[in-house]
């Protein structure tokens, strides 16, 4: 197979498995917020705790397998889950502060894209951030209601 068809297709693997780790994020933030709103009374109440929580464990099983010997496209696909999720809860936590909104996601995209380059770590990783970056861009510039 062509070289350009072989990274097409690992770019649509990639899509297709940020994809679905993305609903997979949003049904962990509905499981997360549900619990905290049951123990403490108040589902609205804790947003912010949830969301902490939310990203300690994508950060758990981020290590694991981005540490693990899978392939680099099944990891860059995976690296899809934290990074969106990161994104959105930067996005719903401070909404009502668009610059420092846009500044956190800015710094944010620019320090991992910075690691994925000063580690050398191959395409697949970038695509997954950018694809990450694109979707978001979208939202936004669409006014989508997730």
């Amino acid at each position: 197979m062509k070289d350009w068809k072989k990274k097409v297709l690992l770019g649509i693997g990639i899509i297709l498995m940020g994809f679905a780790l993305f609903n997979v994020a949003f049904l962990m933030v509905a499981t997360i917020l549900g619990l905290i709103g049951s123990i403490s009374g108040n589902p609205m109440q804790d947003n912010a705790l949830g969301f902490i929580l939310l990203l300690a464990v994508e950060a758990g099983f981020s290590f694991l397998v981005l540490r693990s010997k899978l392939s680099h496209t099944i990891k860059a696909g995976f690296l899809c889950m934290p990074v969106m999720s990161v994104i959105v809860v930067i996005g719903v936590l401070l909404n009502t502060q668009p610059m420092l909104l846009y500044g956190l996601e800015g710094l944010f995209i620019g320090l991992t894209l910075g690691f994925l380059w000063i580690r050398k770590l191959p395409w697949q990783y970038a695509f997954a951030v950018l694809y990450c970056v694109v979707l978001g861009l979208i939202v936004v510039l669409f006014n989508v209601q997730i």
